[in-house]
């Protein structure tokens, strides 16, 4: 999707462009895009030059699907510890000979509980990356463990077990998330930006699946 920067031809990838829309046309997936997807396809290659954030986060959505595909039984859940994602267009056969409902064949959807459970977890990262401070748990006493308990009490004590943590063996340090072999607080920006938009798109995601009352 990141034509905008390629190096590759203009006129190769303004045929993929094409190629790309009229599949979706094809197949009757245009019918379910949004304005911004439909707009950002029917736009002919070099006529606007995207900014690179505003096409990672276009990335990003689509990452987010992972969670998904997890709860249809078609893939893992990649885990964000280790900042993976899955290959979604071999997944979901995307070529000339896919079909709607031969994908839909493959589908069985995971029970609720593990759902809810997943969910627990998503919150907790998207909590962590999006709503506390990415530099809370920096120096000593500042644990991310005391400051779910504090700020949750024990709601969400299964779903941290889930979660690959850091514990220091040093008083001058504190525990919280890792990532890419990183704490979160020692992420670079582009990572953390990149795993923002992730956490939030993911635990959106699994809230609409169980259809939880929320305004997004």
């Amino acid at each position: 999707m990141n034509w905008g920067e390629s190096t590759r031809p203009i006129k190769k990838r303004e045929y993929e462009r094409i190629l790309i829309l009229n599949w979706l046309d094809d197949k009757g997936y245009d019918s379910y895009m949004t304005e911004e997807e439909r707009a950002f396809f029917e736009l002919p290659v070099g006529e606007k030059n995207y900014k690179k954030n505003e096409l990672e986060m276009m990335d990003v959505r689509c990452k987010a699907m992972d969670i998904i595909l997890w709860a249809l039984q078609i893939a893992e859940l990649p885990d964000l510890s280790r900042f993976a994602v899955n290959d979604n267009h071999k997944l979901l056969n995307i070529c000339r000979k896919h079909e709607f409902l031969s994908e839909v064949d493959k589908c069985s959807i995971r029970p609720t509980d593990e759902l809810s459970s997943q969910k627990d977890i998503e919150f907790l990262w998207n909590w962590r990356m999006n709503q506390l401070d990415i530099r809370a748990t920096q120096g000593a006493n500042h644990s991310i463990i005391d400051m779910i308990e504090s700020e949750f009490g024990e709601r969400y004590q299964e779903a941290l077990k889930s979660i690959e943590l850091y514990k220091p063996k040093i008083k001058t340090s504190s525990s919280d998330f890792v990532t890419c072999h990183l704490v979160v607080r020692e992420l670079y920006k582009w990572q953390i930006q990149l795993l923002k938009g992730i956490t939030y798109w993911r635990y959106h995601a699994i809230s609409w699946m169980l259809d939880d009352e929320m305004k997004w």
